[in-house]
């Protein structure tokens, strides 16, 4: 089953490179990820496309727990 999100993240280094890291960790595969300037300053907007058999609030709950991420929304 595939899964979209759309996170605002802060832009500082690494935070890719975690935000991808946990998805794998925790069974979803990415399949598709844009990035793109939020209006407010130092924030990106990252929309990422996930596989997995598992539920996508399950990854959003986690992924809301990492310290540069602003805010998840799981898009139907």
């Amino acid at each position: 089953m595939t899964h979209d999100l759309k996170l605002a993240i802060s832009r500082v280094e690494g935070v890719l490179v975690r935000v991808l890291g946990l998805s794998v960790r925790r069974g979803y595969d990415p399949v598709e990820v844009a990035a793109a300037p939020a209006p407010e300053p130092g924030v990106m907007v990252l929309r990422m496309r996930v596989e997995s058999t598992r539920p996508a609030e399950a990854l959003a709950r986690q992924l809301s727990k990492l310290h540069d991420v602003r805010h998840v929304e799981v898009v139907p």
